[in-house]
């Protein structure tokens, strides 16, 4: 198996309770917001406090976001990048960021990762 943490520029406080009536939030072993980490995205602490906090090398992670903060801080904390197309960004912008992976659906996010942890 593997681990799901979410760093987020939001309210940590808000993402929480969301994730909690969305009924998700058993699914993520760490969830941390604006108010939890240092330096907001694109600096890579939140990113490295959640590797951390799920016992995981950054080297053997990948972060998902849907923009340039996000690719920026993957790359600062030494993880795999993705980006997701259905964001706040064009995939004609996100193409020119080079992420390791770039997502168009939800399906192919899930077999990507399904596959990932068979091997």
């Amino acid at each position: 198996g593997f681990s799901l943490g979410m760093v987020t520029n939001n309210q940590g406080l808000f993402v929480r309770k969301a994730a909690a009536v969305l009924s998700y939030a058993f699914d993520f072993e760490v969830i941390l917001g604006e108010e939890n980490v240092l330096f907001p995205k694109p600096h890579p602490s939140g990113l490295l406090q959640a590797c951390a906090g799920m016992g995981a090398l950054p080297e053997n992670c990948w972060y998902v976001g849907d923009g340039k903060p996000d690719y920026d801080a993957a790359i600062a904390a030494g993880m795999k990048s993705a980006l997701v197309s259905w964001g706040a960004h064009p995939r004609e912008e996100l193409i020119r960021y080079n992420p390791d992976k770039l997502f168009d659906t939800t399906e192919e996010m899930l077999n990507f990762f399904l596959k990932l942890e068979i091997q």
